[in-house]
């Protein structure tokens, strides 16, 4: 299965690299069925396209160039076991889990993509506790241990959104109760910031309205094969990502968009519309309100506390989604979805192809309920009108309200009370 998750994390670094035209606007992604799309071509801004930095902004940090000729990489040294640079890239790794999402999203171990990463190195950043300060991205960028390599702070006031786009590094967002917004660029323990120039060029910049961050590649015309050797390490059979960017800003609403191609993202205690993108990696989410779009090609996630309206999604990977008070759209092809709502009745809507999907909400909740599956199981508890099979069930409950649905293609569907 190692061999499928090495392909299926190659071509996805292909269709990053490769079709640049087809970019996608995460600003705008709706609550589409993600089923239904094909995979989402994923652009990454690089100072080369835009004479430097980008357009309309203004550049605050640009490192020196590495001591090249011409600023290049040799791909054949890039891509050699004696070049040190993509050892250093390659020492630990910090993806998704073997096994899902803390192992508590239920009995259906999938086989994709999410299996055949190692993530021994740190605490994976879906089965964290929900305390920010204990997440992965902080074990991983200790000061004690991490160098950071960037800092820049801005006035929040006439800031509308912060954006960061990453060709590889795990991504950050959180607020504090300042005024400022704080933009940092880590490397972890083993990645010299020499090593991490040479391949990687990173960017903080501004403009009146926007706030940006960028590590990009510095040979853009690289092959997604010469990509993955400094992604890969055959030896330990694990990705591995030691650079991040963490992205600090005032309690309230901003618009926050981040992606990257390889790393996991966390965002905690923020106001506004959210959108995140990773091709491979885990995504974390604590006390998010607003709207919040999040989506995973190959990983897990794990959310708690979100008000709202949420729409989660991955196609390798577990969902777990706590404490929700939001309209809801969970979709997974290969995993299991686990969620638990609180407060009044919002629009849920579950959804995995291959994996067990398991909702709980309070006895009183009133909906109307859609629900298949290899099998389907309805706490009594709910007053029931409607019709029963062995593998669907149409109705209400409470005498109805809005949509319930709870759909496994092969799995167990299931409505619960909590215990």
């Amino acid at each position: 299965m190692a061999a499928v998750g090495l392909l299926i994390i190659a071509v996805s670094i292909w269709l990053t690299t490769s079709k640049n035209d087809n970019q996608t606007d995460l600003r705008e992604p709706g609550l589409a069925n993600v089923l239904n799309e094909e995979p989402e071509q994923h652009h990454r801004a690089s100072a080369d396209q835009h004479n430097g930095k980008p357009s309309g902004m203004d550049t605050l940090h640009t490192p020196a160039e590495p001591a090249q000729a011409g600023n290049t990489v040799d791909q054949t040294a890039a891509a050699s076991p004696a070049d040190p640079a993509p050892d250093a890239l390659n020492a630990a790794a910090d993806t998704a889990p073997r096994n899902g999402a803390s192992g508590t999203a239920g009995d259906v171990e999938t086989d994709s993509a999410a299996r055949s990463f190692d993530n021994s190195a740190v605490t994976n950043a879906a089965t964290s506790d929900n305390n920010p300060e204990n997440s992965a991205f902080n074990q991983l960028f200790d000061p004690a241990t991490a160098t950071l390599i960037a800092e820049e702070r801005f006035d929040a006031f006439a800031v509308a959104s912060v954006e960061v786009d990453a060709a590889i590094g795990h991504i950050q967002i959180r607020s504090h109760s300042g005024s400022e917004i704080i933009v940092q660029i880590w490397l972890a323990e083993g990645l010299s910031e020499q090593d991490f120039n040479r391949y990687y060029r990173s960017e903080i910049a501004r403009s009146p309205e926007k706030i940006q961050a960028f590590i990009s590649n510095r040979q853009q015309d690289e092959s997604w094969i010469d990509q993955l050797s400094r992604l890969w390490n055959s030896t330990e059979g694990s990705t591995t990502v030691r650079a991040g960017i963490r992205i600090t800003i005032p309690e309230g609403a901003l618009t926050s968009t981040a992606k990257t191609g390889a790393g996991n993202i966390e965002a905690a205690h923020t106001g506004g519309d959210i959108n995140l993108n990773t091709t491979a990696g885990n995504i974390t989410l604590t006390g998010l309100f607003g709207r919040t779009v999040a989506e995973t090609t190959a990983g897990n996630i794990r959310a708690d506390a979100l008000q709202g309206t949420i729409a989660l999604r991955t196609r390798a990977g577990n969902i777990v989604a706590e404490n929700l008070d939001a309209n809801t759209e969970l979709r997974t092809i290969a995993g299991n979805i686990s969620a638990s709502a609180v407060g009044g009745t919002q629009r849920m809507d579950l959804e995995s192809r291959v994996g067990n999907v398991s909702l709980i909400v309070p006895a009183q909740v009133n909906g109307d309920l859609r629900m298949d599956g290899s099998t389907v199981d309805l706490h009594e508890a709910f007053p029931f009108e409607g019709e029963r099979e062995d593998r669907f069930i149409r109705g209400t409950i409470n005498g109805g309200g809005p949509l319930l649905r709870i759909h496994s293609g092969i799995g167990n569907a299931s409505l619960n009370i909590p215990e």
